[in-house]
């Protein structure tokens, strides 16, 4: 809803307008126009993927400084991350604003509501997909935060993914006859979001990968061309 110019009050037929984050923190996930995009989207089944994590860095003062994430970043990427970081923070003022958010969310519960097909997912290029991993541990979070429950987290990111791409047959969920495509986490999800953040093993294509040697390889790397 951030981005999408349907919610962007001065645009002009066949022009594509300029600055729409900033206006669209105003937009009401549940006005009319809201709706509409939703039952457009929903009869044509047209899915949508969730980057609730790729905007909330431009939020003030919000969890944005993950010290495994700032680990990861090199050296220089990570000061130019933390004096944008510390603009935004100290103004209480970024791109995107709190409500902005929080009406991204609401749009997204609304979307799912109505029978919308949502997936989950990262930029694919730059800093965001260097850390994609991160960013798509820190979604599931702000799904909780929105409002959805913990199995409707885990299917977004997982059995919806699958469909999207349309390999729902061969992964997304664990039944026998799929790839094993499995993270362990270290505590009860259910009842803490942020144990997300704690995987113990990575299973890809049924070979287990230790999640802290990972991590570790890749300190202070991301970033770098």
């Amino acid at each position: 809803m951030l981005t999408a110019s349907d919610f962007d009050s001065t645009k002009q037929p066949d022009v594509c307008p300029v600055a729409t984050i900033g206006r669209n923190n105003q937009a009401d996930a549940h006005s009319a126009t809201a709706q509409s995009v939703i039952s457009t989207m929903v009869k044509a089944k047209v899915p949508m993927t969730s980057t609730l994590a790729v905007y909330e860095p431009f939020v003030a003062n919000r969890p944005t400084k993950e010290p495994r994430v700032l680990n990861a970043m090199a050296p220089a990427v990570r000061d130019d991350y933390l004096k944008l970081r510390n603009e935004i923070d100290s103004t209480g003022s970024g791109p995107v604003a709190a409500e902005g958010l929080k009406g991204a969310m609401a749009f997204e519960r609304a979307f799912v509501e109505a029978g919308g097909l949502l997936g989950s997912g990262c930029d694919p290029t730059g800093l965001g997909g260097a850390l994609a991993g991160f960013g798509d541990e820190r979604n599931y979070e702000l799904f909780i935060e929105a409002g959805f429950t913990p199995a409707q987290a885990i299917q977004i990111m997982s059995a919806n993914g699958a469909r999207i791409l349309g390999v729902q047959q061969k992964l997304g969920t664990v039944q026998k006859g799929k790839l094993a495509d499995l993270v362990i986490l270290k505590g009860d999800l259910t009842a803490d979001p942020t144990v997300i953040q704690h995987p113990t093993v990575v299973f890809k294509d049924g070979i287990g990968y230790d999640s802290a040697k990972l991590i570790e390889s890749i300190q202070g790397r991301v970033g770098i061309d």
